[in-house]
C-alpha cells in the first residue's frame, strides 16, 4: 500500500492555494465584466480545479485511514 509522502502533501496544498485563486478570479469576473465568455471560462475553470482538489484531498484522507487500520 502507497503511503502517504510529504511531496503529495504539498502537491495537495498547492493545489488547494490554485482552487481558491480560481475562486477569487471566478468572483472577481463575475461581478465586474460584461462578458458572458469569461464568466462562463472562469467558472469551469474553477469548478475544475476546485473538483481536482477534492479528489486529491478525498484520496489522501483515505489512504491516511487505511494506513491508520492496517498498522493497527
Amino acid at each position: 500500500m502507497q503511503t502517504i509522502t510529504t511531496n503529495h502533501l504539498q502537491l495537495t496544498a498547492v493545489v488547494w492555494l490554485v482552487a481558491l485563486l480560481c475562486l477569487i478570479n471566478m468572483g472577481l469576473i463575475l461581478a465586474f465584466i460584461p462578458f458572458v465568455v469569461f464568466k462562463i471560462s472562469a467558472t469551469f475553470l474553477a469548478v475544475g480545479v476546485t473538483e481536482l482538489a477534492m479528489v486529491m484531498t478525498r484520496r489522501s484522507i483515505k489512504s491516511k485511514r487505511l494506513a491508520a487500520y492496517f498498522s493497527v
